[in-house]
């Protein structure tokens, strides 16, 4: 297991998956890991930029 990630941390996909909808930036939770670099993530359909500018 990568010792970085675990569960309920906060990820921001780093490029498009544009054929699963996801697009670069957006933001989800680890809910599951299912192998070493392989992890469930629950998305939101916020991009990371949108929540920055609403905590500033």
């Amino acid at each position: 297991m990568k010792k970085g990630i675990k569960m309920f941390d906060v990820v921001a996909l780093l490029e498009d998956m544009r054929d699963r909808r996801l697009v670069a930036g957006q933001i989800g939770t680890v809910v599951e890991i299912l192998d070493e670099e392989v992890f469930e993530v629950v998305a939101s359909y916020e991009k990371i930029e949108d929540r920055i500018s609403q905590l500033s």
